[in-house]
């Protein structure tokens, strides 16, 4: 099986703000699991 990984950033953004996230191409999400 391929192994799949993620770049994440923790944001403070909130709001109207995270448009501009969008926009950068980022996408928000929740993420789950041991060892984070």
């Amino acid at each position: 099986m391929e192994k799949v990984v993620l770049k994440a950033d923790k944001r403070d953004v909130t709001g109207k703000q995270v448009k501009a996230l969008r926009r950068e191409g980022k996408l928000p999400a929740v993420i789950y699991g041991r060892h984070l």
